[in-house]
């Protein structure tokens, strides 16, 4: 098999749309499931290898094959219930994997004391800008500072998410819906809180509280988390860890990212967690949040406020 390497060219084998952005590699091509060994044979011959995604089992296997026996590449992109095997076992002498999915109480542990170190630090720190934006919203339109909105952490457990108001008071009068780019509820004040997310400062009081960490997926409120779930029932994998001020999806998706590709981001956090991950992904956030990438004052929020 080939060797990784950054101008590797792949053809695409799916029936679905595909993410442009994860490609990660140049796409020279498409092809169905169903595409027959000869054609993909043929059509190898100016590329390095398949990228698979959404195959199904049977197709995959017989793919899988086909790049061993002409020495290509073959790059999968797993379903979300394979990335929990990550972080699988196998018994010495026994034939079987075991997988015991979620953190360790030891990893439990350390994560939360350098959340309650973080935690502090950034509180302490941000404090005064803290006041600035409290202040700046007040005088924005004599409204309320803070907003509450109900949000899923670990365990499907529901909890009172704090952040900045950023949007006008009663913003959503018909029930539950996503903010939009150049959404008019948002204030000329909000419009900065979420330009550089100083919206989100407040969640730091959540993370001491212990409903949230620094670093996991991002809590969803429960009604679009059901919405998600229905659609990919391995949506509710996300809630094995506690929610988090910023997370790997955040760092590697694109504001269009679909629900079920940010899933596959959040697994490979949980089921590869680390220390030095966390630091590695509170830099990325760092970096992108004083070096935003192009279209990203476009980025539609999660939530109305």
């Amino acid at each position: 098999m080939r060797a990784w390497k950054q101008d590797i060219r792949l053809l695409l084998v799916s029936d679905e749309p595909y993410p442009a952005a994860w490609a990660g590699a140049a796409v020279c091509g498409r092809a169905g499931t169903d595409t027959p060994d000869s054609e993909l044979r043929r059509r190898l011959q100016g590329c390095d290898g398949l990228l698979l995604y959404h195959v199904p089992s049977v197709q995959r296997s017989r793919m899988i094959r086909l790049c061993c026996r002409e020495q290509r590449c073959i790059c999968i992109v797993p379903e979300p219930e394979e990335i929990l095997l990550r972080s699988a076992r196998m018994p010495p002498g026994m034939p079987f994997w075991v997988c015991s999915p979620g953190l360790s109480p030891l990893q439990k542990a350390a994560k939360r004391a350098f959340d309650l170190l973080c935690g502090t630090t950034a509180l302490l720190l941000s404090a005064p800008l803290m006041l600035l934006c409290a202040a700046a919203v007040k005088l924005c339109d004599g409204g309320s500072i803070l907003y509450r909105q109900e949000r899923l952490t670990e365990g499907g457990k529901v909890f009172t998410c704090l952040k900045f108001r950023s949007m006008i008071p009663d913003a959503e009068p018909d029930g539950a819906r996503l903010a939009v780019p150049d959404d008019a509820r948002v204030t000329p004040v909000g419009a900065v809180l979420r330009r550089f997310r100083l919206d989100e400062l407040p969640q730091l009081f959540n993370i001491l509280r212990g409903d949230m960490s620094v670093v996991g997926p991002r809590p969803e409120r429960p009604c679009f988390a059901e919405q998600y779930a229905a659609q990919e029932p391995a949506f509710r994998l996300r809630l094995l860890v506690k929610a988090g001020l910023t997370g790997l999806a955040q760092v590697c998706g694109r504001y269009d990212t679909p629900p079920a590709e940010k899933l596959r981001m959040d697994l490979t956090y949980i089921t590869g967690y680390s220390f030095l991950k966390d630091v590695e992904i509170i830099l990325l956030t760092a970096k992108a949040l004083l070096l935003p990438p192009h279209g990203w004052q476009e980025q539609p929020k999660e939530d109305p406020t």
